[in-house]
């Protein structure tokens, strides 16, 4: 289902990664997927990144009770700790995340690579075909690019201010060692080089599976073959579906939803209650970031919510066209194949990206996600 341009930006995304040693795959070139990793090293280096994810975590919620206990502490580094520790918590969440559920994630990611929709009778399939890998190319464009500039832009923030009380540096009591200086720096940006890029990118696969979904059912609706041929493919489809809900923790979308809206609220708490102790500079910046992981948290409640509306009115329209050929082919069908008819129709239903207890997202989720920031 992906475009040469997609799987080439893909590849690279989990090349990259496969240097760092910190996820259980590696690319395999020849058949342009993802196959799992066996290796002694990566199993023990990604178990050390996500405990070394948590002490910085649990540093920074110290930090934090230090700062705010000063009678005239710094509004923004309030705001910096604690946007680093909505960060690193997200990204070792995600980081956990593929070594837990390598298998899946293999599986579905082989399931999607080699699903093919080029026989379908559609009616101008190649340049409705275009538009779905257009998206595609432009979210993980996006996600590549942001990346590498939230790598640019922490390690410069670093650079610039090494003592800030959200970096470990800043606790050290000896300031003029230049050794530990140079082993803390190389820490920050080693963390930050594989944190940020690997939440990032996850996000951005999720994002890409489920575009990719709304696409293939949007294409259905629009196919003349027969009603057994729509069928099947409805089913391939839920049961990618499927396979796409069992590659995350029940927690991992949670999570990213909950941090997104505290994203929005605190920058429009600084904004609003402390925007006269900040800069125009931080204050343009607190409202970019919010408004940018607000923005994201919206954007995944429309396209999962789009996935269940369209499967509903997919499998609404294949029930009552299952049941129009039964009613026509009712005296000259044996009574065994409309009994088949009858489990098939009520074998379609629809289907959508679900969240631990959560059946599915709908448009309702987007709305109240809205709702509750919001207010």
């Amino acid at each position: 289902m992906f475009s040469a341009r997609v799987i080439n930006l893909i590849s690279k995304s989990f090349q990259y990664m496969d240097y760092t040693q910190s996820i259980p795959f590696v690319w395999d070139s020849s058949n342009e997927t993802i196959r799992a990793k066996g290796n002694k090293l990566t199993w023990l280096l990604s178990r050390l990144f996500c405990l070394l994810n948590v002490m910085y975590v649990l540093f920074l919620i110290v930090q934090m009770v230090i700062t705010v206990s000063c009678p005239a502490f710094k509004v923004m580094d309030v705001y910096w700790i604690t946007t680093m520790a909505y960060g690193h918590l997200v990204s070792s969440e995600g980081l956990l995340n593929p070594i837990v559920r390598r298998d899946d994630w293999v599986l579905f990611y082989k399931q999607n690579n080699y699903g093919s929709i080029s026989d379908l009778q559609i009616p101008d399939l190649k340049r409705r075909r275009k538009i779905g890998e257009k998206l595609a190319y432009y979210i993980c464009k996006a996600n590549v690019l942001c990346a590498i500039s939230f790598v640019t832009f922490a390690t410069i923030v670093y650079l610039y201010n090494p003592r800030a009380p959200q970096y470990p540096y800043g606790a050290y009591p000896y300031e003029d060692s230049i050794v530990s200086y140079v082993a803390f720096a190389l820490l920050e940006i080693y963390t930050k080089g594989v944190v940020m890029p690997w939440g990032i990118l996850i996000h951005c696969w999720i994002t890409i599976a489920v575009a990719m979904e709304t696409t293939a059912i949007t294409l259905l609706r629009k196919c003349r073959d027969p009603i057994e041929k729509r069928v099947v493919y409805f089913r391939c489809i839920s049961i990618l579906n499927t396979f796409h809900n069992m590659s995350y923790l029940p927690t991992l979308v949670p999570i990213r939803l909950f941090l997104f809206g505290i994203f929005g609220l605190e920058a429009a708490v600084v904004l609003v209650r402390f925007r006269d102790r900040i800069t125009f500079a931080e204050m343009c910046l607190a409202f970019q970031f919010g408004f940018a992981m607000f923005l994201c948290g919206i954007l995944f409640l429309n396209i999962s919510g789009g996935v269940y509306k369209n499967s509903c009115k997919l499998a609404t329209r294949l029930r009552k066209q299952c049941f129009m050929r039964e009613v026509q082919d009712k005296d000259g069908v044996d009574k065994n194949v409309n009994k088949c008819i009858k489990r098939v129709e009520q074998s379609l239903k629809p289907f959508g990206v679900s969240c631990g207890p959560t059946r599915a997202f709908t448009y309702n989720s987007m709305l109240e996600f809205f709702v509750i920031v919001a207010s």
